[in-house]
């Protein structure tokens, strides 16, 4: 069994329904009581899950368990926790982002493979780069507006990543 966070622990309370969708809805709150579950196994080995009483800063009262609302519609999860978790989401959004730029960088060298003009005109260019989209307005206004907004840095996920730490 995990640990039981002890009454007075200031937490984050989630509902199952909003947080499937959206990780930024919350309530803080503060936790006023706990106690263990009724035996919640169907068969076999026993389970028993900690249940929280949460007093909320809305001054309502939630009780829901740790990390997911295994009872009820409500769970909560440590500052803690919530800033790792969020740390975790940030970082593979981040992934995501560079393999999207990744995939965007082969499907320019794509286009510009099938206009050897442009190609060429580039190569002589030096200072030309393929983050400066505006150069390939000409072949699609609609592909040039959507590369405008990726410009990942990989370099710089460390320090994005220290702001949110």
């Amino acid at each position: 069994m995990e640990e039981i966070i002890p009454n007075g622990t200031k937490v984050l309370i989630f509902n199952k329904t909003d947080s499937q969708n959206d990780e930024t809805k919350f309530i803080k709150g503060v936790i006023i009581d706990s106690w263990e579950s009724q035996d919640l196994a169907y068969h076999g080995s026993s389970w028993y899950e900690q249940i929280y009483k949460i007093q909320g800063e809305d001054r309502k009262i939630y009780t829901g368990t740790y990390g997911s609302a295994i009872i009820g519609d409500f769970y909560i999860r440590t500052l803690s926790d919530y800033l790792k978790r969020i740390r975790s989401l940030i970082e593979n959004n981040c992934e995501k982002i560079n393999a999207l730029n990744t995939k965007n960088a082969i499907l320019i060298e794509t286009l510009l493979s099938l206009n050897p003009d442009k190609k060429e005109e580039n190569n002589k260019d030096s200072n030309q780069s393929y983050h400066d989209y505006d150069y390939y307005a000409g072949d699609s206004e609609d592909i040039a507006e959507c590369l405008k907004g990726f410009k990942y840095r990989p370099e710089e996920k460390d320090e994005i990543l220290k702001y949110y730490k």
